[in-house]
C-alpha cells in the first residue's frame, strides 16, 4: 500500500498510533491493577471471616473447660467438705480423757494415788 500522505501527517498518525498503544496498555495495566486489589481484597474478607469463626470456636470451647474446670472444683470442694465434716464428728464426739481424770482426781481422796489404769 502507497502511503501519499506528507511528512508531518505521517508523523501525527504514527503518534496517535503511539497515543493509542499506550493509552491501551495503560487501561490494561490499570484494569491488572484493579483486579488484583480486589483479589486481594476478597482474599483479606475470607481470611477475616475465618479468623472471626475460628475466635468464635474459641471461645465457646474455653466456656466448655471453664464449666468444666469449675464442675471439677465443684467436685473437690465438695470431697474436702465431706471430709471436714466427719473431722468435725469426730472432734465433738470425742471424750476427753483430760475432763475425766480431772474429775477422778477431784473424786478420790487426798494421797491416794493411782498408778496403773
Amino acid at each position: 500500500m502507497i502511503n501519499l500522505l506528507p511528512e508531518i501527517q505521517k508523523e501525527e498518525l504514527e503518534k496517535e498510533e503511539k497515543l493509542k498503544i499506550i493509552s491501551i496498555l495503560g487501561i490494561i495495566f490499570l484494569s491488572s491493577l484493579l483486579s488484583l486489589y480486589l483479589i486481594l481484597f476478597s482474599i483479606k474478607v475470607i481470611l477475616n471471616g475465618k479468623l472471626e469463626t475460628q475466635k468464635i470456636i474459641f471461645n465457646e470451647r474455653e466456656k466448655e473447660l471453664e464449666v468444666f474446670h469449675i464442675e471439677e472444683l465443684e467436685k473437690e470442694i465438695k470431697k474436702y467438705n465431706s471430709i471436714f465434716s466427719k473431722f468435725n464428728y469426730f472432734y465433738q464426739n470425742q471424750i476427753s480423757f483430760t475432763d475425766i481424770l480431772e474429775k477422778l482426781s477431784k473424786a478420790l481422796p487426798e494421797k491416794v494415788y493411782l498408778k496403773h489404769l
